[in-house]
């Protein structure tokens, strides 16, 4: 038997269901397990969850990585980096970092 939606309604199936409340989150839990997108729970008062496949922790991971890899751009564009000459040679003195690499001298 199909759950009676709230209000006690029967309603076309494609037209969006109104917010009623609790009583519409019941109705909602009673499609779910009807559809078997939902298991009931035990008697033991447990809800039981089914395992991710394979392919859907594979996707679990690559989003954790795309995520991780975004906020560290983001870190990234918020670093104030002198860009003047003399900013950045003075910034890598106080850091004890060669003013110049490799023999170079002023005139290149």
């Amino acid at each position: 038997q199909e759950p009676t939606p709230p209000g006690g309604r029967h309603r076309d199936p494609g037209a969006p269901k109104p917010f009623e409340g609790a009583m519409s989150s019941h109705y909602a839990v009673a499609m779910a397990m009807r559809a078997g997108n939902m298991v009931a729970p035990s008697m033991q008062g447990g809800v039981q969850y089914g395992e991710l496949s394979g392919s859907s922790q594979a996707e679990q991971l690559r989003h954790a990585a795309l995520l991780k890899r975004v906020e560290a751009e983001k870190r990234a564009r918020g670093i104030v980096v002198p860009t003047a000459e003399g900013e950045v040679r003075s910034a890598l003195r106080k850091l004890g970092h060669p003013v110049r690499l490799f023999g170079e001298s002023a005139a290149d």
